[in-house]
């Protein structure tokens, strides 16, 4: 139950959630703030990551895609299908001069046939590339 206010035109009180949250988004006008969706291509192996432009960078399987809006800084790269090998392979090709302050994985979805011990390993192997 609810009590009346003495004026029905004060605006009711706002609640505020303190719990934090991880926020990604910026303004949706902002196309630059997309997620890049690269080609399903059945040789896997002609994936490549274009230039690297900002200091964070997303790089995973299509789930990356799904991100609705990014920090400006951040630059996210999506390879439908992508398992930990493809990305092990995108990750080599890098140009050292272009490596980013911060790399955020999202891979090991499309490995999920695998036994645990070789996703263990490729996720290993993609650390020692990163």
């Amino acid at each position: 139950m609810t009590t009346p206010r003495s004026n029905p035109e004060t605006p009711k009180p706002q609640r505020t959630n303190t719990r934090r949250r991880l926020s990604l988004t910026t303004s949706p006008s902002s196309p630059a703030c997309k997620p890049r969706r690269h080609n399903n291509e059945k040789d896997k192996s002609k994936w490549s990551i274009p230039t690297l432009t900002k200091p964070t960078v997303i790089i995973g399987s299509s789930n990356i895609s799904n991100i609705p809006f990014l920090h400006p800084d951040t630059q996210a790269e999506s390879y439908p299908g992508a398992r930990i090998q493809h990305i092990n392979t995108l990750i080599s090709k890098i140009s050292p001069t272009t490596i980013p302050k911060k790399v955020l994985f999202h891979v090991g979805l499309n490995n999920k046939q695998e036994s645990g011990e070789s996703i263990h390993r490729r996720m290993l192997e993609l650390l020692k590339l990163a």
